[in-house]
């Protein structure tokens, strides 16, 4: 098993941003239950934060297509290694946008941003940390945000 975690721009123009959302999702979900990949997609303003988790091979080749993919900019890599076990084993994608977070995920989300984006406060070993909090959030109780 492995896991990726980037943060990427979001490159849609905001009149389109909710349709290429449900794009982004829907065929993420159909491309991922058949290559058995799970993860989670998070939309912070303009700024993805993605997990994606499942073999290898197919998480390296979801991967690439997201490189490919015009919609994402500035791509960066957070988390990029193996895992024991899933964390999101019955999420083929699931989405979530900003107001439907709760407190705890916006601050740490908020944290990742912080500590990526702000030049006086980059460090990628916090933005690493920030990162695997977000997912044991999210895998410890799934019922915090809402689709």
């Amino acid at each position: 098993m492995h896991i990726i975690t980037y943060i990427s721009e979001a490159n849609v123009t905001p009149d389109l941003f909710k349709l290429e959302i449900n794009k982004i999702q829907k065929s993420s979900q159909k491309r991922n239950e058949k290559l058995g990949v799970s993860g989670v997609l998070f939309l912070r303003g303009n700024t993805f934060v993605q997990i994606i988790e499942g073999p290898v091979s197919a998480v390296k080749s979801v991967f690439q297509s997201i490189q490919a993919d015009d919609r994402h900019g500035d791509i960066y890599v957070l988390i990029d290694e193996p895992i024991n076990e899933r964390r999101f084993t019955d999420w083929s994608m699931e989405c979530f946008h900003e107001p439907s977070c709760e407190k705890e995920y916006l601050d740490i989300l908020h944290e990742i941003g912080e500590h990526f984006y702000v030049e006086s406060t980059f460090c990628p070993s916090a933005v690493y940390t920030y990162c695997w909090r977000l997912v044991a959030a999210l895998a410890s109780n799934r019922l915090k945000c809402a689709a």
